[in-house]
C-alpha cells in the first residue's frame, strides 16, 4: 500500500465583524503505513482532558485503518498516539476484529469508545467474502493500553444480511447504554438498501435488534430516505 499523507486540520474562526480573520493550524500529518493511520474521513471527539480521539480508514500496521489519540503538548505541538490497528486478529481471509473505521467514535461515562467498521467480522459476506462489518468498544486498560472486543458482527444470519451490512454512519449511545446506528446495506427491504438498528448489552453479551428496514416497500420515498442517511 502506498503511503498515504493526509492532513488533520483544526480551523478556528474568528468571528469579528471588524476583522473578520480566522486561524488555521495542521494539527498532524498522517503518514501511513506501517507505523501510522492514513485517510481520515470521521469527525473527531475530545475527552475531559483536551486529548482528540479518531479513526482512519487505511494505514497502521495492517494497513487496515486505526484508533488513535492526538494529545495536547506544552509547545502547541501534538502527539499522536495508535490505540489500536485493525486487522490484528487475521484468519481465513478475515479480519475478525474489523477493518476500514469510516465513523467516528462516541465515548460513555466511564470512558469507553464506540464505533465501527465497514468490513471485517467473523460471518462470511455474500458482498465481498471478508466480513460484512461491525460494532466494536475499545477500553482503557490501566497501563495505557486499550483492548478492543467486537461487540457485534454483520450478516450473522448469512444469506441475505438481514441483521444489516456495511455500517458506515456514528453511533448514538442513549441512557440506558444502548447503542444505535445504520447499516448501508441489507435488512428485509425490497432493494436490501440498509437498516437501523439497535444493540442492547445483557448479562450474555449484546444482542442486535433491526429497528426499522429502508425501502420495505417499493417506495420511492423510503429509497430517497435511505440513501439520503447513507451520505450524512
Amino acid at each position: 500500500m502506498k503511503n498515504v499523507s493526509l492532513s488533520l486540520t483544526l480551523v478556528l474562526l474568528g468571528c469579528s465583524f471588524v476583522l473578520g480573520q480566522s486561524q488555521y493550524k495542521v494539527l498532524w500529518t498522517f503518514t501511513g503505513y506501517p507505523s501510522d493511520g492514513a485517510s481520515p474521513r470521521s469527525n473527531l471527539v475530545f475527552d475531559k482532558a483536551g486529548n482528540l480521539y479518531g479513526t482512519t480508514y487505511a494505514g497502521g500496521g495492517a494497513g487496515s485503518g486505526t484508533v488513535f489519540m492526538l494529545s495536547p503538548n506544552q509547545d502547541g505541538s501534538w502527539t499522536n498516539t495508535i490505540l489500536y490497528n485493525f486487522c490484528a486478529q487475521y484468519s481465513h481471509n478475515h479480519c475478525l476484529d474489523g477493518a476500514y473505521p469510516q465513523a467516528g467514535l462516541i465515548f460513555d461515562a466511564q470512558g469507553n469508545l464506540y464505533g465501527t467498521t465497514v468490513n471485517g467480522g467473523e460471518p462470511d459476506c455474500p458482498a465481498n467474502g471478508s466480513g460484512c462489518g461491525t460494532v466494536f468498544e475499545l477500553s482503557p486498560q490501566g497501563s495505557g493500553s486499550w483492548t478492543e472486543t467486537v461487540l457485534y458482527s454483520f450478516c450473522a444470519n448469512g444469506g441475505h444480511c438481514l441483521d444489516g451490512a456495511f455500517p458506515l454512519g456514528q453511533l448514538t449511545l442513549d441512557a440506558s447504554g444502548n447503542l444505535y446506528g445504520t447499516t448501508e446495506q441489507g435488512g428485509t427491504g425490497v432493494y436490501a438498501v440498509g437498516t437501523v438498528f439497535e444493540l442492547s448489552h445483557s448479562a450474555n453479551g449484546w444482542s442486535e435488534t433491526v429497528l426499522y428496514n429502508f425501502a420495505r416497500s417499493d417506495s420511492e420515498d423510503d429509497a430517497r430516505m435511505a440513501q439520503s442517511l447513507r451520505r450524512a
